[in-house]
């Protein structure tokens, strides 16, 4: 996760922002450049350089082409420039719904900012507790002992998921930007809307699992999110996201620490001695050395001796147990239920169609989930209502779990259910993209924003991308086959 762009210190000055009415009255939004070299993709774009680096002066900056606007399609053979070092400047339409960062931030073209702390604010309302709160009364290490806090504030569970769920918008951007690079193409930056922006106290409430453990529960309101894009210029729509409930669940678990207070080498706790047998059990004779008969007995004796008596190996241990000092450990793990489940999907999915076809000028990527979503039956009973301008999409995996090679759509480990169901699947490794559906996501709205550029309709380029894929067929726990498109970029260049 080393890919997160650095902030700028300082705000931009107004000369150095991108000309909203400029944008405005370009095609699709697209800002036009002239002559010169750009800093691309920052708060800053526009200013001229003559040579440098943005971050290095030292570093010579790459011969980047005049951008091109999304009204001016892309030759076909845009995807097959892969081995020129020349990148060809590329304005994507391209919006990101999702965790924004609150200050301006290289590769994001931004107009609201919106902080987490202002978000949680909102969301609590009168329950909100602080971090510095928080810091105040568990320490530093707060963190660590979420145990204590959500015992005694159920409300800072927020801050756990929105570590979890917010904090990838700039993330995002840069698969966004290395799909593009891959094609031959350097971004001019991309677009974000908050998605903080779409949360209050009406959006979260305070739940139980069966077992008791403390939960919230999370609407992503499809409402919300057509009012947030209505003046969005982009037609490509990437959401790392899922739309609908999500539920995250705090389970504690306890782990016990014994640290011995007594000498190893102490024969009493040592264990050494000769073995034996006992009425039907097995014993203990410590520190004994032999054995003799004496009237018909048989005695164990130590090295002065000496009769030893027996003891069970449960009494040494509750012995050694007993001169030790125990010492329990707390930890939390964190279950999410997301919004596609077997469960939760018929619920659901309609609220993701729904802000699909508010905008039927513009096509969705969306995220699938990551462990558990089992969503095949919703979207056969919903396929006369599936928008022809989305696509939904998950993490193909590979990996060794000690027992075996795993080759198939995500999971997370030691817990049960695969991302079944999402029209095709992305092997993020393959490309060098983080983990998870939120970045399978990203890599498809580039490939989708090129297609577009090249003059294909939105049929047409859900249509390619998904004959770009390698087909596997799995068979499932429950005993029925399941078949899944996995995405492949090289056949894709190669139609």
């Amino acid at each position: 996760m080393n890919d997160v762009s650095p902030e700028l210190s300082l705000p931009p000055k107004k000369d150095q922002i991108r000309n909203d009415k400029a944008r405005d009255k370009s095609v699709k939004g697209r800002l036009k450049r002239g002559v010169g070299k750009v800093i691309l993709g920052t708060p800053l774009a526009g200013l001229l350089i003559s040579s440098g680096n943005i971050d290095n002066p030292n570093i010579p900056t790459p011969n980047i082409k005049e951008p091109t606007p999304a009204s001016a399609p892309l030759p076909k053979n845009t995807i097959h420039n892969t081995e020129s070092k020349e990148l060809l400047a590329y304005s994507p339409s391209i919006t990101i719904v999702d965790a924004a960062p609150s200050v301006p931030t290289k590769g994001l073209i931004q107009k609201e900012f919106i902080s987490n702390d202002e978000m949680i604010k909102n969301m609590l309302g009168d329950k909100y507790v602080s971090k510095e709160q928080l810091i105040q009364e568990f320490g530093q290490n707060y963190e660590e002992k979420w145990h204590e806090v959500v015992d005694k504030y159920p409300q800072a569970l927020v801050y756990r998921l929105v570590y979890l769920y917010f904090n990838h918008g700039e993330k995002v951007t840069h698969v966004i930007e290395n799909t593009l690079e891959r094609s031959g193409l350097k971004s001019t930056g991309v677009n974000i809307l908050p998605l903080q922006k779409t949360f209050d106290k009406d959006s979260i409430y305070f739940v139980q699992d069966p077992s008791g453990n403390p939960g919230i529960s999370l609407d992503f309101d499809p409402k919300r999110i057509i009012e947030l894009l209505k003046d969005d210029p982009s037609r490509v729509i990437n959401g790392s996201f899922q739309l609908g409930n999500v539920e995250l669940f705090q389970e504690t678990k306890v782990a016990t620490e014994v640290i011995p207070k007594y000498d190893n080498n102490d024969p009493r706790f040592s264990g050494d001695g000769l073995g034996g047998e006992l009425d039907g059990k097995e014993v203990l004779y410590q520190g004994a050395v032999g054995i003799r008969t004496d009237g018909g007995k048989v005695v164990y004796y130590d090295k002065e001796g000496k009769e030893i008596t027996p003891i069970s190996y449960e009494e040494l241990e509750k012995i050694k147990l007993e001169n030790s000092e125990v010492i329990e450990h707390k930890s939390t793990d964190l279950t999410i239920n997301g919004s596609y489940t077997k469960e939760k999907a018929m619920q659901n999915l309609p609220k993701l169609f729904e802000v699909c076809d508010a905008y039927p000028d513009k096509f969705f990527v969306f995220a699938g989930g990551n462990s558990g979503e089992d969503f095949r039956e919703a979207m056969e009973k919903l396929k006369d209502q599936i928008p022809h301008n989305l696509l939904i999409t998950a993490e193909w995996v590979k990996y060794d779990h000690g027992f075996g090679v795993y080759e198939g759509p995500a999971m997370e480990y030691g817990k049960d259910g695969q991302v079944l169901g999402p029209d095709i699947y992305v092997y993020n490794e393959g490309s060098r993209h983080p983990h998870g559906s939120s970045f399978s996501v990203p890599e498809l709205s580039a490939q989708i924003d090129i297609l577009l550029n090249r003059g294909l309709s939105f049929e047409q380029a859900r249509e390619k991308i998904l004959a770009s894929s390698d087909i596997h067929t799995l068979h499932l726990a429950d005993g029925t086959d399941y078949t899944a498109r996995v995405f492949n970029l090289t056949k894709l260049r190669d139609k």
